[in-house]
């Protein structure tokens, strides 16, 4: 649509070296209580594109309370921290995420997604989750960076269902009109 094709062209202009390449998408969560203790997964970048080869390119986005946390990296890995994140959703072929619910906004565009959560077992303990974690989540979960580089390489074969189970699950509409819905509901409300 018109709004993505801006987003891409906009990002393309500010990275130009990521056209043609596959893009991938690194946005975790943070860790802690936001407050005293903000902490974070330090996945090393430079390695991980090393692995990857260069027909990718490595785009980090780190959360907002986050958003001055800088990443290791090198050629073909960009800090995007001061870039909307669906800008970046936009250029992105793959979201590489953790416990973040963007995936859900990620979901409505149908492009793979890739959990890695190596703290797993620490989050679940301190933290929790609403849903099983393994059961929840269509998409691959991943502890370790060498099962992170073979599921990106994965990605092509991933399944369509994989790629839509989330946005038929969550979202019955995704037309672009929910507001307008409201809008209406709420009239509907006041008149009545």
């Amino acid at each position: 649509d018109d709004i993505m094709s801006a987003y891409k062209e906009e990002v393309f202009n500010l990275f130009p070296e990521i056209k043609g390449k596959k893009v991938v998408l690194y946005a975790p969560t943070f860790r802690g209580d936001a407050v005293y203790e903000k902490d974070y997964i330090d996945l090393d970048l430079s390695i991980l594109k090393e692995k990857l080869g260069e027909e990718y390119a490595l785009i980090y986005k780190m959360h907002p309370i986050l958003g001055k946390t800088k990443l290791t990296h090198g050629d073909n890995v960009y800090n995007a921290n001061n870039i909307d994140i669906y800008k970046l959703f936009s250029v992105a072929d793959v979201l590489i995420s953790d416990y973040s619910s963007i995936v859900f906004d990620f979901a409505l565009l149908e492009k793979p997604v890739i959990l890695f959560a190596p703290d797993l077992e620490k989050y679940c303990k301190e933290r929790g989750f609403y849903e099983h974690y393994y059961s929840f989540s269509p998409y691959p979960v991943t502890t370790y960076q060498k099962q992170l580089v073979e599921e990106i390489h994965r990605v092509d074969e991933m399944d369509e269902d994989i790629k839509t189970q989330l946005k038929k699950e969550f979202f019955e509409y995704t037309d672009g009109k929910s507001a307008e819905r409201i809008v209406k509901f709420a009239l509907n409300l006041i008149r009545s």
